[in-house]
């Protein structure tokens, strides 16, 4: 066998750098030479969201290292110098093929076996693609996902030709809005489409969602909802239209996709994956008392729930993440303390650097009139 960790970290996203913060020295964590990341990406762990805000703006453009893990936090920033000095071993580029989970070992894509005591699975997910959804001439040029730098790179490079031109943002969702505004501020005209009856569908009233698709259009954005794309029509290998359920035609130079994740990207590990919620109540809940050692932080993570007895509650979000993780990263190290993190679903402002505080308070009453009652 290859080398051996105390604890490794499948997955280099946001959770594992949050992980890693948690696991450091400073805050009485593992040793030096203990803890080892591995990562398909070529670059230290990074805070996703700015590849949807900063990175796609055509000035003053966010670059690494500003916003590796832990800058959405106001924390330290994670380069790779610092986990040299931290003694924790980056291991980039490279993907896990299989893991035995009875002897502890996983197998990457170069032939090398890592060993491990605790394993966190942190793998993340990845964007659906538009193939799933049975929608032809996805494979084209200058169809766009955005979930890795690697994609924001695709997208810039997209983007820089398109000046002036027409992109049909396919989605209206977290990703598909930030998409939307990124393509304005390059002065390129954006059409959205969906199926539902306004943007934001999974978390807006109609009335907030009303408030953002005003201000939208008033930067010139056109939705198209109650419908969806049904294929795209290609030319030279590029789109040059996207055609609706509804018959329409949309002149496209550029599609970016704003689809929702897939579930997460940890199929090589076990069977239980294919249910999230049994999976991550699992590795959450009872990795202190289970033998497998097996920790989970998921980007959409449910979470056991003992302050408010209510079961499991799922967060969407992204802020669910460093909360996850820093929570696998505490019940790693512990074999006794009980502690118990709520991950609630909010909605941030766009670039909100900082968490939300949660409360299981509910408030009733109305924004627009900045009246309320609490219960």
């Amino acid at each position: 066998m290859g080398r051996a960790f105390a604890y490794v970290i499948l997955g280099g996203g946001v959770a594992a750098g949050y992980a890693a913060l948690e696991f450091a020295p400073r805050r009485a964590g593992a040793s030096p030479g203990e803890l080892c990341i591995i990562s398909d990406e070529a670059v230290a762990p990074y805070e996703r969201p700015a590849l949807s805000k900063g990175y796609l703006l055509p000035q003053g453009a966010a670059r690494l290292p500003a916003f590796h893990t832990c800058a959405g936090a106001n924390d330290e920033v994670l380069t790779e110098q610092w986990y040299k000095d931290h003694g924790i071993e980056l291991v980039l580029a490279t993907r896990v093929i299989s893991a035995d989970v009875r002897r502890k070992t996983l197998l990457t894509d170069s032939g090398e076996t890592i060993g491990y005591k605790t394993l966190i699975v942190a793998t993340g997910a990845r964007a659906s693609e538009l193939e799933e959804f049975g929608v032809r001439g996805s494979d084209a040029a200058n169809v766009c996902y955005l979930r890795s730098l690697e994609d924001a790179d695709k997208m810039v490079g997209v983007m820089k030709p398109c000046h002036g031109g027409n992109a049909v943002v396919i989605g209206g969702g977290y990703i598909g809005m930030e998409c939307a505004a990124a393509l304005v501020a390059n002065e390129i005209k954006v059409t959205m489409v969906f199926p539902g009856k306004h943007c934001m569908g999974r978390l807006f009233t109609p009335k907030i969602a009303e408030f953002y698709e005003k201000y939208y259009a008033a930067k010139g954005v056109v939705f198209v909802k109650g419908t969806a794309v049904k294929s795209l029509e290609v030319s030279d290998g590029k789109v040059a239209a996207a055609i609706l359920r509804d018959g329409r035609r949309l002149p496209a130079d550029m599609d970016p996709t704003g689809t929702k994740p897939y579930d997460p990207r940890v199929d090589c590990t076990t069977h239980h994956t294919q249910n999230r919620d049994n999976f991550a109540t699992r590795s959450q809940e009872h990795a202190r008392r289970s033998r497998a050692r097996r920790h989970a932080a998921l980007p959409v993570s449910p979470a056991p729930n003992p302050p408010l007895h209510t079961g499991l509650s799922l967060s969407y979000h992204w802020s669910c993440k460093p909360l996850a993780a820093e929570t696998c990263g505490r019940q790693s190290l512990l074999s006794a303390s009980e502690k118990s993190t709520l991950l609630s679903s909010a909605f941030s402002t766009i670039n909100l650097r900082s968490p939300l505080p949660t409360s299981p308070q509910v408030v009733h009453g109305s924004v627009h009139q900045r009246k309320e009652n609490r219960t």
